[in-house]
């Protein structure tokens, strides 16, 4: 599932019919925490764990090759 499609699911949720999905650099986001109140050292834990966090993602988009589904595969929540 995409952010977009997460963004678009707990809308349909909340009846939130204006939320959307926007990404934003990590300074940014950083900004955006002080902005709205967040002290200096948690605004940098949060962004710290967002590094963690999209590392694995990173790595395995930089591998050479790709992970295919065997072609008997039915994926269920795709059908």
């Amino acid at each position: 599932m995409s952010m977009r499609e997460a963004t678009d699911a707990i809308a349909k949720a909340v009846g939130a019919d204006d939320l959307t999905y926007e990404q934003i650099s990590l300074a940014a986001f950083h900004a955006e925490l002080r902005r709205n109140g967040v002290s200096a050292n948690v605004a940098d834990m949060r962004a710290e764990v967002h590094q963690v966090a999209a590392a694995p993602t990173a790595l395995i988009e930089g591998l050479p090759w790709s992970v295919e589904p065997h072609p008997g595969f039915n994926d269920p929540i795709s059908s």
